[in-house]
């Protein structure tokens, strides 16, 4: 049986219409409708009518189910609770006809049906919901829990606009995008052809353009909002129009303030450059990065940063009176007078960078290396904000290390201090890069493990690195590490193993050094290991008997990511400008009205949505509620906030997930859950790094 398979047509009838006419070439034997027939669109009937008459399947979508809703909204139209929603359902109720009401309540919420001994489950959102939404993206971990609870061979699913065919399990999910409104900048109307046979079902995805400009010009007509209009006409989302909108406001709200002024910091990596313009208080206004081309040397080193600089103030909307210092990084040993004394990735041993750009811009300069810049990012805005004695560690290719002591860098007499990944730790242990034998890096570094996972299969040990980075194993990523531990792998759970508890001890020793407040972990093998490596420095920290009557060292993952060098290098000239600035102004102004609406600097958004701890508003890739998960919580947490809120709306019962909460805890991110207004007027109050996430 061949099948028509449509879904969100929002009452937009000339795409309607030629998605019929584009089906007639095909043919098919039956039409199925996943629902939302009616809603933002002007043809709410017309497109009814059609659907009644040619579908022979057809369940509700949630904008079906509300356009049936008892009561009309009418609110004034200079309410400034009043959203675009409120408009096109109140438009809509009152065009329906009689009929159409009655047809649209008659359809049920799911059909399941069987065809060619294939069992099939249409739902709008999801069995769990009519508004639970799956995407192209949606976890396979949620999918395969789907999958587990229905158990059926396809499982059509509209909702999202996000036309996908994905498997998980025994389960074909199939969703054939959105008719009337596409999501992806495309304007041609979707939808997909179903060939079920006893074999399974083949999805066949199709797109045919229509006359745009006649459902956009009846619009017009019967004045729906501009924003809505423009969603059709652009084919994204309303929502993310608004959320743009609303950064673009911020941002020129920002930039309009009498006498603000910036840094720069700039991150010199061995492939690529990258830049921020940066408020005193750490906002980043404005980012821009260059690749680095091979061999680079200091003509094009100084090339590139003046790109950087030339798009972070365009972009930024500054001149460079406006910018009060400038903060260099690069990979290498670099002097107290910013001299770089050595790089090993690019040709800049022996620029006297410092006094270069010093000359060049007319400003303040600061140059470092930038695993200590990394370092003092996150002492300034990251994990280590409110310690004073910090060891930092990050391994990745290699192992970096910075040392900070009450507040102060350790950077030595010529500025080589701090290269942790150097310590002698086995003397006769295996040969380092550095041309020492023994280091810490030769052990803990991604080289070095690749280099024992290597030597492993070798011997003929197996593994299942071999299937996931290749039998070659050319490069084995820290993400593949990973996904063996996770395994269980033997080979790869022995030598990480080793590497943890080497950098354990590494750790327990620098603590009889330093006698530190704080290690800090960062850097790829981190990112992706740190679940296992992590714990073992905790505890070998605690054993440590020398120790046993002193606090133990906190042990915490870095927050700020790929933007903890560039921070740290404003953080570095911050400094040395000697700027005092506290607060973080750039976080918007939230509002809840007694309405029930939220405005963000004083314009109504729809949720939901968060604002991250950098202050930019985000739109949620994922989430399922009741649940708050680990991939949320992951999401939400990026820019490393201190506090995270999370806002309910009413009759709203959500919970951390295990995995969520050990995460938060991992951060040292306290979450507090709190109704609407509670949760608003704290957020406001919070003068730490912070986020929060309306869930409405």
């Amino acid at each position: 049986m061949r099948i028509l398979l449509c879904s969100d047509i929002h009452a937009n009838l000339p795409a309607l219409l030629a998605v019929l006419k584009a089906a007639e070439k095909i043919p098919y034997d039956e039409l199925w409708c996943l629902g939302d027939v009616v809603g933002y669109g002007p043809f709410p009937n017309e497109c009814a009518e059609i659907i009644r008459k040619k579908a022979s399947r057809i369940i509700y979508g949630n904008h079906d189910l509300k356009a049936v809703a008892p009561g009309i909204i009418a609110r004034d139209a200079g309410d400034a609770s009043r959203t675009y929603k409120d408009f096109v359902f109140d438009w809509t109720r009152a065009a329906l006809t009689p009929g159409v009401r009655a047809f649209l309540k008659s359809l049920p919420s799911t059909i399941a049906v069987q065809v060619e001994g294939q069992r099939i489950l249409l739902a709008h959102g999801s069995p769990l919901g009519v508004k639970d939404g799956i995407f192209a993206d949606t976890s396979m971990v949620r999918l395969k829990a789907l999958a587990q609870k229905f158990p059926v061979d396809a499982m059509l699913i509209g909702h999202t606009h996000d036309a996908f065919v994905r498997k998980a399990g025994k389960v074909t999910f199939i969703n054939p995008g959105s008719i009337g409104r596409p999501f992806d900048a495309d304007p041609a109307a979707a939808f997909m052809v179903l060939d079920i046979t006893a074999k399974g079902v083949v999805a066949h995805r199709h797109r045919v353009a229509y006359d745009l400009s006649a459902v956009v010009d009846k619009m017009r007509a019967e004045r729906f909002p501009d924003i809505l209009v423009k969603a059709v006409a652009e084919a994204r989302s309303p929502r993310e129009l608004l959320i743009n909108s609303l950064k673009d406001t911020a941002k020129e709200k920002l930039m309009q303030k009498q006498g603000e002024k910036y840094f720069i910091g700039i991150d010199v990596g061995g492939t690529k450059v990258f830049g921020g313009l940066v408020t005193p208080a750490g906002t980043i206004v404005a980012q821009h990065k260059e690749p680095t081309p091979p061999q680079a040397g200091l003509k094009d080193v100084l090339n590139i940063i003046a790109k950087i600089i030339g798009g972070l103030l365009k972009t930024g909307n500054a001149s460079r009176k406006d910018v009060l210092g400038l903060g260099v990084a690069v990979p290498g040993v670099v002097d107290n007078a910013g001299k770089v004394v050595v790089t090993p990735n690019i040709n800049l041993s022996g620029a006297d960078l410092r006094k270069i750009l010093e000359k060049k811009y007319k400003m303040r300069v600061a140059v470092g290396n930038d695993v200590n810049f990394g370092v003092l990012g996150e002492k300034w805005l990251g994990a280590g904000r409110k310690a004073k004695d910090i060891i930092g560690i990050f391994p990745g290719t290699g192992v970096g290390g910075g040392v900070i002591v009450k507040g102060n860098f350790l950077t030595g007499h010529q500025g080589a201090a701090a290269e942790l990944g150097h310590m002698c730790i086995d003397p006769k242990g295996e040969e380092c890069s550095c041309g020492n034998a023994g280091c810490l890096e030769a052990v803990v570094g991604r080289w070095a493990i690749e280099r024992d996972i290597r030597a492993a299969v070798k011997k003929g040990e197996k593994t299942i690195i071999t299937d996931l980075a290749g039998v070659k194993l050319v490069q084995i990523k820290s993400g593949t590490i990973a996904k063996a531990l996770q395994s269980k792998d033997p080979v790869v759970t022995r030598i990480m193993t080793r590497a943890a508890d080497t950098l354990a001890q590494a750790c327990v020793s620098l603590n009889h050094v330093f006698n530190t407040e704080m290690f800090i972990f960062g850097g790829g093998l981190i990112e992706a290991c740190g679940d296992f490596i992590l714990p073992r420095i905790e505890r070998a920290l605690k054993k440590d008997p020398f120790f046993k009557n002193l606090q133990t060292p906190e042990v915490v993952a870095a927050k700020l990511g790929d933007d903890a060098v560039m921070l740290g290098a404003v953080a570095a000239v911050r400094q040395e400008v000697d700027l005092k600035v506290t607060g973080a102004s750039y976080y918007p102004k939230l509002k809840f009205l007694p309405s029930g609406k939220l405005t963000v600097n004083g314009a109504v958004i729809e949720k939901p949505f968060y604002v991250r701890a950098d202050g930019k508003l985000k739109d949620p890739e994922e989430f399922v509620p009741p649940h708050i998960t680990y991939d949320l919580v992951d999401e939400l947490t990026k820019k490393g906030p201190y506090a995270l809120f999370i806002v309910l709306g009413k009759n709203k019962r959500l919970a951390f997930s295990d995995k969520a909460s050990r995460y938060l805890k991992k951060k040292h991110i306290t979450a507090r859950v709190l109704p609407a207004a509670e949760a608003v007027k704290a957020y406001n109050a919070c003068d730490e790094r912070k986020a929060i996430f309306f869930y409405l």
